[in-house]
């Protein structure tokens, strides 16, 4: 691979997938060194040239090659140049590949996609790829080079992906993958670069440096300590081989030891020599010179080379002896010794001193000793370690036993917990078989008694029965054993052979065998006896019939007869209590078949198989035939079979099962119904017990018959209280005042219907579980409520006693106030009852489940327990009891039409009148007197909603003046002895005994009022009604005349008196009314969820809006689901669209995608989008008031779904509206869709680029901002999402704007700007009004504060707020809502900018001081809600700006407030209020700094305006500080301003170049006053009005 290419004009060659990086980057680079025009067409591609048509339009026809032109010629030679570079850049097998390709573009990319793979495949191997890489370190044996060039492969391979490593990252693996012999180099390199900057070759070079260093020190030691390094590997070489290399090392180093003792030995012997081949170090041949032997070391004569002082002398430095490699055998053992030799040298030796031959003998001989000694114990401890090695092996297998024993015992375990299980379902299944026939035994028993049941003639008539008669029917075989007189005369057959069929096979006393007749048993197919007397259905008779005959008859033969019927003979002919009527059907369950013995009932009469049926006296019928029943009055059955000589008609059980269908015996009636429960049958039980069929037509519902006018007055009056309550009331006279009324129950009342109906009831507890009140209370909340109350309330508090079942509630704003009421009721029920509360049952909602319930309950003992979660029914005393208040509370609402408004009055009036008029079960008690001990009377009740009259007592009434006004009965006062009613008029609730309550005249004049509420209103009148259902006519005293019916006749023409309105305005639609439009086509709830959504008609007009606008757009492709991507799931968002007035207007349905579940790289890549910023938008309006021209604002309707998408996103079916056909088919989006993180840029994108097509300019610094200028005339739009802004100098232009976008864009709203961002706006003709009252006045409503007494100024100028560590914690998630929602108030409110900004400090840890203050900001809310910013008119459009600093304002840390505001003219555009960054050391440096943020301010909006062709000269900047004025003007640097940051000190350059001027203002005028401090009510007024903030009315 390396080989190839490596010419210059030969391209790389491609063999595989190895080398495809390499080769890519190499063969980019030779197309290109052709020339440019051959990579271009890589990159562009290259397309054969077409003939044109006469219009110039390209045709699907080629040109010849000999007419292309030049420029044609050379786009086709770079082609082909390129291709041919790459059809000689691959091997044969990649050829393959590429060899039908025309274009090298094409060619590249299948190259490219067979190697590199597709997205899903690249973000595999990066995933690889990145493991592999943080997995990679440096080997010890591997050097730097080694390793930088595993690194630069891996860099290289992410390259290749797509995903290139920076030079910082690189170099930050390097130093983390190094060994740890380079630590020390890390750390430097660490402390004394900057490795965001540290280059990867300057990195390398250091390293390499550093690793040659370290090499040659290395090598270095190795030198000097060569016995040392060859000792301690060799003693690592010993261990690793065993025993045997130790035992043979040492006996090598011993004979070593002993020949080079021998060697010394012959150095002293006569003629001794030694051996010229194997010298050593210090051996020599001996010198027959007078001087004796020569040393080599010192050259001195007497003495060798090892007595030698001064070699002993380096030896004891060193410690070991070098050599060369050419040192022979005997050399190296002489090594071995003198390195022994230097170590067993003393440290007190001296070096002059001379070793005599003596002497070092015996240190050889000490030494060898010492090394024998060694040896003995090494070969000792090998020994011991030996042993010690077994024993873990042994341990070690002691050990793999045990485990294999531990995992037989678990498969054990688990076998034996499996067959324990299986076992379990074993016995339950044989519980539920002894279950099912215990109940089989049960109805058997049943069946039996019931068949058994007779009279004393009917069991005469059958002991006097002659024998040889036909058996009597309904015989029960059991009964042999009562006493029977028999006549002795006659006695010749036993009982049991005439009733039994072979019942008895033995017989006491030598009874003859019983008589058979040819009868057959229908149940078992044997012959002898028929089915009632079966003993496989009855069982068998008990064998007690030595006991029943011997002691009665002792003397009485065994065969016996009966005697001669005489008395009763006429009961055997009927066994109903009235003669059998032919149209009678009758219910069996003994018949097989349905049977009737009436031709003319059947129709379609065919045939029967059988020929005969088998009555119960064995009587047999001939059938005739079968066939249906006509249905004139019978039932409707098939199947029946036609017998002669039937004189009832039977329908058959068994085959009615056979049917599926469902048979249900009780005490009164038989019901047949379907397997859906659809009734289809019914039957009554008549005297005799039978259960004859009656018609459909006879089942006649019961109805109140006595006194029903009454009696639902009384249900009315007791809240709807369920008719068997109230019966039992009566019966047990637990109530006063209740009269003694017959009631009959199965009346239907619809009002209960509508509030009470349910799926199902649950069974009660019986038996109470407590002993006294206040024992155990449950709680709970119901809510939020959909609609507030008229308090404002949107939960219900419920609390009951246990054992007297009393109930409280109480009514609240938000959950947080749960335990405040829980509070004040326990404290207030135990002094009532003066018994301490013992246990308190709830769920495990938040409201219950927190600090301030564990903290009140442990300091009152009380043990609170909660409901497992997910259980209400553990909770179930109260869960039943908020089902029981709601139901009659919504019952009272409908029967009356009470608007929703009213239902914490329903509730608290319901819950009142359950308390007194409930029973407690089990007793006769009312829960009233349970808790209070006497009974309750209900004289006083009344009917929920009635029409009342108050007596007018609390104004001051003229003489003629109506004495009473009119109003609804709303219920019971709880503290006083009076009622609770609604005025009409003043629409308030007041308490008052003076009222007198109409029950009966709300009920007769139902109707009328429907008919008088059918009229039209004013619009007016329309409103009040909206607040109440009385009209204006409710005021006036005199009686209303009653209503007649209304006349057919249509009059043509009619009296002015009589017209409604005024007759010149014309028809007025639905749509000049908005409320009348918006009430009926829209619905006011927000569903919660897709469920809810799809209940209501309104929402799903609404997502099939959505729906309809994605097909329009083409939004999506719907495909089968691809394998291996990700897919996203979608979700449906529902908000209800409101204007101004909180009107609600629209129903909007978005589905979004859950964008959540992108992948980054593989769904989405850049996903910023610019905004508008609020100071644009008011800028915006100031140049309008300049030029004078109206704003105008569009909302683009489903903007995302105009974006264009560039990756490939797939996402799920919406819910709800899933294709039927295609179910696990996914959408594949074309456009982008709402929740996508791309979307937003992506119809930025495609807005932008349609503007500037169309001649519009981008802004330079604000790029939301759209000009387009033609005849000096600007057209100006501004961008927030899909909300525009547009206005013109020329009404011709804005049209053209509206067309324009209109004929790209679908728009759901074009018109006069009025409601943007939630600024109100109102244009008049020559001003411009922005406010944000209807959120003030809903964030007063939401947080309590709309009762407030209001304050002139937002802050107290003596207040100056801290951290106030001591103070009392308060909610944080309350006070930083207050804090949010304030914030977004000052968009139009400057003037509680500085006191929200104060405040806003204080959200980490907000204590109760910081809560005042955020109230007292509430409080001047509240008064000034309706405030706002006028923008004028003016020609003039200069950019002033004031600015000030409060130095040393915070408490906390001492730092300086600056404040500033800017006007274009006299209009308010910008303003701020920001603590500093740093603290002031005087009063003109905090000026000064506050000066620099001004500039900048100023700065911004000059850029601004020149987007205008506004041009701005020398702009002004009032501040009251002469000393921050001069230090602007003064370049020097000196000792007070030179600590000061570097970037306030740009206001200098500004000066000096003339773009703004400071100039000084008094600080009465100063204007940024309000921003920065605190003010008295008189000088914040005034700089309010200044700043333009004021009531429309005031403008």
């Amino acid at each position: 691979m390396d080989k190839e290419g490596g010419s210059v004009s030969k391209p790389p060659l491609l063999t595989g997938p190895e080398n495809y990086d390499y080769w890519k980057s190499k063969m980019e680079a030779f197309i290109k060194s052709i020339d440019s025009r051959t990579w271009k067409a890589v990159l562009r591609g290259w397309e054969p040239p077409m003939v044109l048509d006469k219009d110039g339009n390209k045709t699907d026809v080629k040109k010849p090659n000999d007419e292309w032109t030049k420029d044609e010629d050379d786009l086709a030679l770079g082609n082909f140049k390129a291709l041919y570079a790459i059809f000689n850049g691959v091997d044969a097998n990649m050829f393959r590949l590429v060899k039908r390709c025309i274009t090298a573009k094409h060619a590249w990319e299948i190259l490219r996609k067979a190697h590199e793979g597709t997205s899903k495949v690249k973000l595999s191997k990066l995933q690889m790829l990145k493991t592999n890489f943080e997995n990679l370190r440096m080997k010890e044996e591997e050097t730097i080079h080694d390793f930088q060039m595993n690194v630069l492969d891996f860099a290289n391979s992410f390259d290749a992906l797509g995903k290139p490593i920076s030079d910082e990252e690189l170099v930050g693996k390097i130093l983390r993958s190094l060994p740890k012999r380079f630590d020390m180099k890390v750390t430097a390199i660490e402390e004394a670069h900057d490795l965001s900057s540290l280059n990867l070759d300057e990195l390398i070079g250091s390293l390499q440096t550093y690793e040659i260093g370290l090499n040659r020190r290395n090598e270095k030691k190795d030198k000097n300590l060569a016995f040392a390094s060859k000792s301690a590997a060799d003693d690592l070489q010993i261990e690793s081989e065993g025993e045997e290399s130790l035992a043979e090392s040492m006996a090598m180093l011993g004979r070593q030891f002993n020949k080079l003792m021998k060697k010394v030995d012959q150095r002293h012997k006569p003629n001794g020599r030694l051996n010229n081949n194997k010298q050593s170090s210090f051996q020599k041949k001996t010198n027959e010179d007078e001087r004796g032997v020569k040393c080599h070391e010192c050259e001195g004569f007497g003495h060798i080379r090892p007595e030698c002082p001064t070699f002993l002398k380096r030896q004891k430095k060193s410690l070991v002896v070098s050599w060369s490699d050419t040192d022979s055998e005997e050399e190296e053992s002489a090594k071995f010794v003198n390195a022994l030799t230097g170590v067993c040298v003393s440290d007190s030796e001296s070096c002059d001193e001379e070793v005599t031959y003596e002497e070092l003998a015996a240190t050889y001989k000490d030494l060898h000793t010492r090394s024998i000694e060694v040896c003995k114990a090494l070969e000792k401890q090998k020994k011991i370690n030996g042993k010690l090695q077994a024993e873990k092996n042994d341990l070690l297998i002691n050990i793999d036993n045990l485990n294999a024993k531990v995992e037989d015992q678990s498969s054990q375990i688990q076998q034996l917990e499996m067959e324990k299980s299986n076992l379990l379902c074993k016995v339950a299944e044989q519980n539920e078989e002894v279950t099912k026939l215990n109940a089989d035994l049960d109805q058997v028993t049943k069946v039996a008694k019931m068949m058994t049941k007779g009279t004393d003639a009917f069991e005469e008539m059958l002991q006097r029965q002659n024998y040889g008669k036909p058996k009597p029917i309904g015989f029960e075989h059991e009964r042999v054993k009562q006493q029977m007189k028999f006549n002795n005369a006659t006695i010749h057959t036993p009982i049991s052979s005439t009733f039994v069929s072979g019942g008895l096979s033995q017989h006491l006393m030598g009874h003859s065998m019983p008589r058979f007749y040819n009868w057959t048993c229908h149940h078992c197919g044997r012959k002898g006896h028929i089915r009632p007397f079966c003993y496989r259905l009855h069982g068998y008779p008990r064998r007690i019939h030595q006991e029943f005959y011997t002691p009665v008859f002792p003397n009485v033969t065994t065969r016996q007869e009966w005697r001669e019927k005489k008395k009763i003979t006429g009961l055997i002919a009927h066994t109903s209590l009235r003669a059998s009527s032919r149209e009678t059907w009758y219910f069996d369950s003994g018949c097989s078949r349905h049977m009737t013995g009436v031709e003319h009932y059947l129709e379609d009469l065919k045939s029967y198989a059988t020929s005969f049926v088998t009555f119960g006296d064995g009587a047999k019928g001939e059938i005739k035939g079968v066939g249906k029943l006509a249905n004139h009055g019978l039932p409707k059955l098939d199947n029946v079979l036609l017998v002669k000589g039937l004189k009832a008609n039977l329908i058959s059980i068994s085959q009615l099962c056979d049917q599926g269908m469902k048979v249900n015996f009780t005490k009164a009636e038989c019901l047949v119904t379907n397997e859906q429960g659809e009734l289809l049958m019914k039957g009554v039980r008549s005297r005799d017990n039978c259960y004859l069929w009656i018609p459909e037509e006879e089942d006649v519902p019961t109805c109140l018959i006595s006194k029903e006018d009454e009696v639902k007055l009384w249900h009315q009056k007791l809240g709807h209280l369920h008719l068997k309550g109230m019966k039992k009331a009566i019966a047990k006279e637990a109530i006063r005042g209740l009269p003694k009324l017959k009631i009959e129950e199965g009346s239907i009342c619809g009002e209960c219907q509508i509030g009470k109906q349910t799926k199902m009831s649950h069974p009660k507890l019986q038996h109470l579980t407590t002993t006294r009140v206040l024992e155990l209370l449950h709680i709970d909340l119901m809510g939020p409520m959909q609609v507030e109350s008229l308090g404002g309330k949107r939960y219900a508090f419920v609390m009951v006693d246990d054992f007297s079942r009393f109930t409280w509630i109480e009514f609240l704003k938000d959950k947080s106030e749960s335990f405040d009421a829980f509070k004040e009721l326990c404290l207030q029920l135990q002094r009532e009852k003066n018994s301490a509360i013992v246990r308190i049952r709830s769920d495990h909602g938040k409201e219950f489940e927190n600090a301030s319930f564990l903290e009140f309950c442990i300091s009152e003992g009380i043990k609170h327990e909660f409901s497992a979660p997910i259980t209400p029914q553990q909770n179930g005393v109260v869960e039943r009891k908020n089902r029981t208040i709601q139901e009659s509370a919504r019952v009272m609402l409908h029967a009356k039409h009470l608007p929703y408004q009213f239902w914490a009055e329903a509730m608290h009036t319901a819950c009142y009148i359950h308390n007194r008029v409930t029973l407690r079960t089990g007793t006769s008690t009312t829960l009233y007197e349970l808790w209070k001990g006497r009974k309750p009377t209900v004289k006083h009740f009344h009917v929920f909603g009635s029409k009342c009259y108050i007596l007018s007592d609390r104004e001051h009434r003229r003489k003629m003046d109506p004495k009473s006004e009119e109003g609804l009965f709303l219920g019971y006062s709880t503290n006083s002895r009076a009622y609770r009613v609604y005025n009409q008029r003043t629409k308030v609730i007041v308490e008052s005994i003076n009222v007198v309550i109409d029950d009966l005249t709300s009920a007769k004049t139902s109707d009328t009022e429907d008919d008088v509420a059918t009229t039209l209103p004013t619009s007016e009148e329309a409103v009040a009604e909206k607040e109440s259902d009385s009209d204006d006519e409710s005021t006036i005293p005199t009686p209303r005349p009653v209503s007649k019916v209304p006349s057919i006749r249509i009059q043509k023409n009619h009296p002015k008196d009589l017209i409604i309105g005024n007759p010149n305005q014309g028809i007025a639609t639905r749509r000049t009314n908005e409320v009348v439009t918006n009430s009926c086509f829209v619905s006011k709830v927000e569903p919660k969820n897709v469920k809810e959504a799809l209940t209501d008609e309104f929402w799903i007009e609404a997502m099939q809006d959505e729906l309809t606008q994605f097909r329009r757009s083409d939004v999506w492709d719907l495909v089968p689901r691809p394998n291996g991507v990700n897919v996203i799931g979608t979700k449906w968002v529902f908000k209800n669209k409101s204007d101004e007035n909180g009107v609600v207007t629209r129903n909007k349905a978005r589905l979004v995608a859950q964008g959540y579940t992108q992948v980054e790289g593989l769904d989405f890549d850049e996903t910023f989008a610019p905004v508008a910023r609020l100071e644009s938008i008011r800028l915006l309006l100031g140049i309008a008031c300049i030029f004078k021209f109206k704003l105008y604002q569009m909302d683009v309707k489903s903007a995302f779904l105009n974006g264009y998408l560039h990756e490939e996103v797939y996402v799920e079916q919406p819910k709800g509206f899933v294709d039927p056909a295609n179910p696990d088919h996914v959408y594949k989006l074309k456009k982008a869709l709402y929740g996508l993180k791309q979307a937003p840029r992506a119809w930025y994108e495609r807005l932008t680029n349609f503007l500037i097509s169309q001649g519009y300019r981008k802004g330079g610094h604000d790029k939301t901002l759209f000009v387009k200028e033609q005849e000096e005339k600007l057209m100006i739009a501004q961008i927030y999402v899909d909300d525009i802004v547009f206005g013109g100098m020329s009404e011709k232009m804005v049209q053209h704007f509206v067309q324009q976008m209109q004929s790209e864009f679908e728009m759901s709203l074009v018109g006069e700007l009025t409601y943007f961002l939630g600024l109100q706006v109102k244009q008049m003709e020559d001003t411009i009004f922005v406010s944000q009252s209807k959120y003030a006045k809903n964030m007063i409503k939401k947080f309590g504060m709309d009762t407030a007494a209001h304050k002139r100024t937002p802050a107290a100028t003596h207040l100056k707020l801290t951290k106030d560590e001591n103070g009392i914690d308060v909610d944080q998630s309350l006070y930083r809502s207050m804090i949010g929602s304030l914030l977004y108030l000052t968009a139009s409110r400057p003037d509680i900018t500085f006191a929200v900004g104060v405040c806003a400090r204080y959200q980490a840890k907000p204590k109760m001081s910081h809560l005042v203050q955020v109230k007292r900001i509430l409080k001047y809310i509240k008064g000034t809600s309706d405030y706002g910013i006028l923008y004028s008119q003016t020609k003039n459009s200069t950019l002033i700006g004031y600015c000030d600093a409060d130095w040393a304002g915070s408490a906390d840390d001492r730092k300086s407030t600056s404040g500033g505001c800017f006007f274009l003219g006299d209009n308010l555009i910008s303003w701020f209020s920001k603590k500093q960054n740093c603290v002031s050391l005087s009063t003109a440096e905090a000026e000064y700094i506050a000066a620099g943020s001004s500039c900048s301010q100023l700065m911004w909006m000059k850029q601004m305006l020149k987007e205008y062709n506004v041009d701005q000269d020398v702009m002004t900047l009032y501040c009251d500080n002469l000393s921050a004025i001069n230090i602007s003007k003064n370049p020097v640097q000196h000792s007070r301003t030179k600590h000061i940051d570097i970037r306030h000190h740009f206001i200098r350059d500004l000066v000096e170049e003339n773009c703004v001027e400071l100039k000084h203002i008094g600080t009465s005028e100063q204007l940024a006053d309000i921003f920065t401090k605190a003010l008295d009510a008189n000088q914040f007024e005034f700089l309010r009005g200044k700043l333009g903030i004021c009531l429309h009315e005031e403008a």
